[in-house]
C-alpha cells in the first residue's frame, strides 16, 4: 500500500483502496470473522443472499477492492495494520493508520465538480461507472446507466485500472463508495461506485447516509495514514482510551454535549401509530407508506416512484396483514401518490394542516420507513432544518426503503410529510 499527500498536512493518503489480499492478510493474522450481513445487487433489489467479502460475485480478484465490509470492520483492519507496524518499528507510538474523514476525503477528491473535470458525461475511462457494461442479469431494472459509456467492468476493477488524480490517487469516483466515519454509529459514503449513474451520484460533493453496520458489495474503504499528528485534527473517541470510529487510540478526554447536541427522541411513535405504517413491495422496488382517513374513505399514502414501474406491489401492514388496493390518484408534482383501499381493522396517522404554524425548525421528528426493503420498521430520529413552500427539510437519516414514509412531528404528534428525496 502506497501513501502520497492528498491536501491534509499531517495525513498521507493510500493511492488505492484496501485490495482484497489487503484485508485477507489482516483476516489470516487476526482470524476476525467480517462475513455478515452483505446485500447484493439483484434483479429485483439488494438483497442479503449469503455472498460476503471473499465472494461477492465472479468478478473479482485479489486486486480488486474488498467490498462487504462494514465500517467497523475497516476501523478493525485500521487497528491491527497499526498496531503490527509499531511492533516492526515502522510507526511511531503516535502515528497510526485510520479511515479519513469527510474533510480529509474533499481535500483529496479536488476542487472540479466531478472527479474527472466539470464537464458531463464522464470522458471514456473517467473510471468504473454504471454504463453499458453494467446491464447483466442482476442489475436492477429501474436503474439508470449512462447513455454511451462502457468501462469494460460490469461490477469491481482492479485497482488502478484507470487514471489517477492531480495527487496520484485512484479512484477517487467509481468503482467502490468509501467509508468516512464521523461517529460511533453513522457514516457517510463517498466517491460513488460501478452501480451509479446519475450526475447527483457521481458529483465529487455527493455523500450519503449509512449506519455503521451496513454492507453492500458496492462499499468498501480506503486508508489514511497520519504521521504528524500535531497537524491532523482527529475526533475525541466515543471512551476515553477505546477506539473511536476512526480507529484513534490514545486516550482523549470525552467532551461534554452541549445543548445543541441530538439526542434520541424524547417522544416515540405510540403502538397504534406505528401501526399505521405499512410495507409496500413489488418485483423492482420496495418502500413505505402510511394510513390515513379521508372524506373518500381510508387510503395508502407514498411516493409515485415506490410505485411506479413495480409490477406485483403488495402492501401489507407491519404485522403481516395484506392490504388490498382499489385504486390510484397521485400528484406528479410532489411525487406523492394516495391509494384508495379496502377498509379494515387498521390504524391511521392524522395529518397536520397548517405546518407553518405548528412546525419551527429545531422541532423533533421520526421517520420509520422500510429500512433497506427488509421489511423491518426502522424508527430514524432527527430535526426540522427548514420549511419552504414546497418542502420541509430535516436531518434524519434516510435509507433505500424509506421512500414515501411519513415525517412524524413530535410534538403535534401528526405527519407532517412525505420522505421524498435525501440529499
Amino acid at each position: 500500500m502506497k501513501f502520497v499527500p492528498a491536501g491534509t498536512d499531517g495525513v498521507l493518503f493510500s493511492v488505492w483502496d484496501v485490495r482484497v489480499k489487503d484485508f485477507q492478510a489482516f483476516v489470516d493474522a487476526t482470524g476476525y470473522n467480517a462475513t455478515a450481513g452483505v446485500y447484493s445487487m439483484q434483479s429485483g433489489g439488494w438483497k442479503k443472499i449469503g455472498d460476503t467479502w471473499k465472494s461477492p460475485g465472479c468478478w473479482e480478484t485479489e486486486n480488486d477492492p474488498v467490498v462487504g465490509v462494514r465500517g467497523d470492520d475497516a476501523v478493525a483492519f485500521c487497528h491491527w495494520l497499526t498496531k503490527k507496524e509499531r511492533a516492526e518499528g515502522k510507526l511511531a507510538a503516535n502515528q497510526e493508520f485510520r479511515v479519513p474523514t469527510n474533510a480529509e476525503w474533499n481535500n483529496a477528491v479536488g476542487s472540479t465538480r466531478y472527479p474527472w473535470g466539470d464537464e458531463w458525461p464522464p470522458p471514456a475511462g473517467a473510471g468504473n461507472y454504471a454504463g453499458n457494461e453494467a446491464r447483466d442479469n442482476d442489475w436492477i431494472r429501474s436503474y439508470t446507466t449512462i447513455a454511451g459509456y462502457d468501462d469494460g467492468y460490469p461490477r469491481t476493477s482492479p485497482v488502478g485500472s484507470f487514471k489517477p488524480n492531480a495527487y496520484g490517487l485512484y479512484d477517487m469516483g467509481g468503482n467502490i463508495w468509501q467509508w468516512c466515519l464521523e461517529n460511533s454509529k453513522y457514516t457517510t459514503l463517498r466517491g460513488a461506485a460501478w452501480s451509479k449513474s446519475t450526475k447527483e451520484d457521481l458529483a465529487s460533493s455527493r455523500s450519503s447516509l449509512l449506519t455503521i453496520s451496513r454492507t453492500a458489495t458496492d462499499i468498501g474503504f480506503r486508508v489514511v495514514l497520519v504521521v504528524s499528528p500535531q497537524l491532523a485534527s482527529t475526533p475525541a473517541p466515543a471512551n476515553p482510551g477505546a477506539a473511536n470510529a476512526f480507529g484513534t487510540f490514545a486516550p482523549t478526554p470525552t467532551p461534554s454535549p452541549t445543548p445543541e447536541e441530538h439526542t434520541a427522541p424524547t417522544v416515540k411513535l405510540t403502538e397504534d401509530q406505528a401501526r399505521a405504517v405499512v410495507l409496500i413491495k413489488g418485483d423492482n422496488a420496495e418502500g413505505t407508506g402510511f394510513l390515513v382517513k379521508t372524506p373518500d374513505g381510508p387510503m395508502v399514502v407514498t411516493n409515485i416512484h415506490v410505485i411506479s414501474n413495480n409490477p406485483n406491489l403488495q402492501i401489507t401492514t407491519n404485522t403481516g396483514m395484506p392490504i388490498t388496493i382499489l385504486s390510484y390518484k397521485g400528484a406528479t408534482d410532489r411525487d406523492m401518490v394516495m391509494i384508495a383501499i379496502k377498509d379494515g381493522d387498521f390504524k391511521y396517522l392524522d395529518l397536520a394542516t397548517d405546518i407553518s404554524g405548528t412546525v419551527q425548525p429545531g422541532d423533533e421528528v421520526v421517520t420509520p420507513g422500510n429500512s433497506e426493503g427488509g421489511e423491518v420498521m426502522l424508527n430514524t430520529d432527527g430535526k426540522v432544518l427548514g420549511i419552504g413552500p414546497d418542502r420541509v427539510e430535516f436531518d434524519n437519516p434516510i435509507y433505500h426503503g424509506n421512500s414515501g414514509g411519513p415525517v412524524f412531528h413530535v410534538k403535534s404528534g401528526k405527519v407532517i410529510g412525505v420522505v421524498t428525496e435525501a440529499m
